[in-house]
């Protein structure tokens, strides 16, 4: 093969991102599906796109659609689905104040927040036709309306009668909030899909703050969220437009649409990322096979792009090793060494006998397994049931009941130097980011009376995370002890 060839081949989706500039600068937008598998360059896409929309790379219709953003003060809204995906896609776009990019919980809360009426009329609104739906099925049942039955309708009603005597509601996208008013992570989405289908005026706020919204990891998207922009894009009255991006083979919740691609409206472009530049050529060919094959219990649709890897990765050796669910932790466990052994004699490599291999777990209980903590996750797991099932947010972080010692007191021990002194300042900042400053008193006296308490109390707390020996009640004690500080 020629290098000229080679070069071709490897730039295939070379027109993708003019492709996709064109259906966003159209006279007339066009809302898009963009098919992007693994390792297909779907993040380096998405950035291209964006540094050509708002003037960054030059660009004739990009710019002046960055004109006129700023003429009329509007952005591009991107949505993805962790924090971390975020952080990758702010990290390479850079500093950019055309662009708005976010999980889909402070996207949501941000378009709703301080709508405390509106918000109360969905809650209720969505709990009575839960609490309709479930007296339909009780009474389609034989038995009718059991005492249990009956408990949970109670508990639905009383649900809906403290959302009526609620005036403020609170939400936090990366933490649980407590308290009167406080939301839940699933409230904040089933609200805002809500609110977007049955409000206009959310309607008109929403697309005069960002005519254009692009989703990343759109197979992962609640299903009544992404269902509402989608229809919102549909009226073509509210001058919205609407990128989806994703493989429906790669859904990782179940909060999203199984078989994304089939909902595409008739009249959306559907781009394709045929790339996948991350993997041997033999690795990508086992990949379009099992995608091609007819295989019982598959769970997302096999219908998809065919990859094709880069001309240079010509190598690439695939062994797979099928296990059986059915068997116990500690069956699992030694049928993995026995794959690391058999791995050592086909490799020649050592790594593989001493361990030194990483190892993917997909879910936590399998992870609590291979680190030998099993004990303790189950400890976590009857202090809150849903621990171990992956939150709405995908960023699982455990236990609300030990998000104190995970997340606040982990951040406070990280201002502790090698010598045990504090960084006040850094201290400062932590007590500042998770509220704890916001009610200092104003009287002198009693503002330096406080400041006082929590300083001891840090004291406390650095002397037991000094000592090698201290538990976890050692360390929470000074915390519990101050109520200035917890």
């Amino acid at each position: 093969m020629s290098v000229v060839s080679a070069v071709a081949d490897n730039n295939r989706d070379a027109g993708v991102v003019e492709e996709i500039c064109g259906y966003l600068t159209e006279e007339t937008p066009r809302s898009y599906f963009l098919f992007a598998g693994a390792g297909s360059g779907k993040t380096r896409t998405l950035v291209e796109v964006l540094r050509r929309m708002t003037g960054v790379l030059e660009h004739e219709n990009g710019n002046r659609f960055a004109r006129s953003l700023r003429m009329y003060g509007r952005s591009i809204r991107v949505i993805t689905y962790t924090k971390n995906a975020v952080s990758v896609i702010k990290g390479r776009l850079g500093n950019n104040d055309l662009v708005v990019v976010s999980t889909i919980h402070a996207f949501c809360w941000e378009l709703i927040s301080g709508f405390n009426d509106d918000i109360r009329t969905a809650l209720i609104a969505l709990e009575e036709a839960r609490l309709e739906k479930k007296m339909a099925e009780a009474l389609a049942k034989p038995r009718g309306i059991t005492a249990a039955k009956q408990r949970d309708l109670d508990e639905i009603k009383k649900g809906i009668e403290g959302f009526r005597e609620t005036n403020v509601f609170i939400y936090h996208p990366d933490r649980e909030t407590y308290g009167p008013g406080a939301l839940a992570h699933k409230h904040v989405l089933d609200v805002t899909a809500w609110l977007l289908k049955n409000v206009p005026t959310l309607q008109t706020i929403l697309k005069d703050r960002h005519p254009v919204i692009l989703i990343d990891e759109s197979q992962d998207t609640m299903k009544g969220m992404l269902d509402a922009l989608m229809n919102l894009a549909e009226l073509r009255s509210t001058n919205l437009t609407l990128g989806l991006l994703g493989d429906h083979r790669q859904r990782i919740y179940t909060d999203g649409h199984s078989d994304l691609p089939s909902l595409v409206p008739p009249g959306w472009a559907t781009p394709e990322l045929q790339m996948n530049h991350r993997s041997q050529r033999r690795i990508v060919t086992l990949i379009n096979r099992i995608w091609e094959a007819k295989l019982e219990g598959r769970t997302q649709p096999a219908k998809g792009v065919e990859q094709c890897s880069r001309t240079e990765k010509t190598g690439g050796v695939v062994r797979l090793y099928v296990g059986d669910t059915k068997l116990t932790s500690e069956e699992k466990v030694h049928g993995e060494r026995w794959c690391s052994d058999q791995m050592r004699k086909a490799s020649d490599a050592a790594a593989w006998g001493k361990g030194e291999y990483q190892l993917l777990a997909l879910e936590h209980k399998l992870v609590a397994t291979r680190g030998s903590f099993l004990d303790a996750f189950g400890a976590m797991i009857l202090l809150d049931p849903n621990a171990a099932a992956p939150t709405g947010s995908g960023d699982n972080r455990g236990p609300a009941a030990v998000q104190v010692l995970l997340n606040e007191l982990a951040q406070l021990e990280a201002c502790i130097s090698a010598d045990g002194n504090v960084d006040e300042f850094k201290a400062t900042e932590v007590f500042r980011r998770y509220g704890l400053l916001d009610d200092m008193p104003v009287d002198m006296t009693a503002r330096e009376c406080r400041a006082n308490e929590m300083l001891q109390a840090i004291e406390c707390f650095v002397a037991a995370c000094k000592n090698s020996i201290s538990t976890v009640g050692d360390v929470l004690e000074p915390v519990f002890e101050s109520p200035r500080v917890s």
